[in-house]
């Protein structure tokens, strides 16, 4: 059975490392013409996803949609959480779909390509979106 988690957990949230530093080589993070992100707000956020997704336990990407796998823990649901609301206001043309169940925390993103890659890149580096990638489940 799975649970949406629209309701966004309750209580203040933090970096999944507790951390809130920010990032560095943002030149590549932020498409001007699609995200609409406070630009001196941009390197903690790049800091906390891509903190976030070294804990991610896999993820499938294909031009049009990425898929991450996460443990479900009350730190992860947090901070996962309190990140979809954020990128809902300032990338409201990508859509984001974070899932529970009992065995952990789905987060989806749909979006044109250009744009998806774009995230990807700015936030979980190590990944491309060039050939459809599968790790982990």
């Amino acid at each position: 059975m799975e649970k949406n988690l629209e309701p966004i957990a309750k209580g203040p949230s933090r970096a999944v490392d507790e951390s809130r530093r920010g990032g560095t080589d943002l030149e590549e993070s932020q498409n001007q013409a699609s995200c609409t992100i406070n630009p001196s707000e941009m390197p903690e956020r790049v800091a906390r996803w891509r903190t976030l997704f070294g804990h991610a336990l896999g993820y499938l990407l294909t031009p049009s949609e990425a898929v991450f796998k996460f443990k479900n823990t009350t730190d992860l649901k947090s901070e996962l959480g309190e990140l979809v609301k954020l990128e809902r206001i300032c990338c409201a043309h990508v859509s984001w779909n974070l899932d529970e169940t009992p065995h952990g925390l789905t987060l989806t993103l749909k979006a044109d390509a250009k744009s998806l890659e774009s995230f990807v890149s700015a936030f979980a580096p190590a990944l491309s979106l060039a050939a459809v990638t599968e790790v982990g489940r």
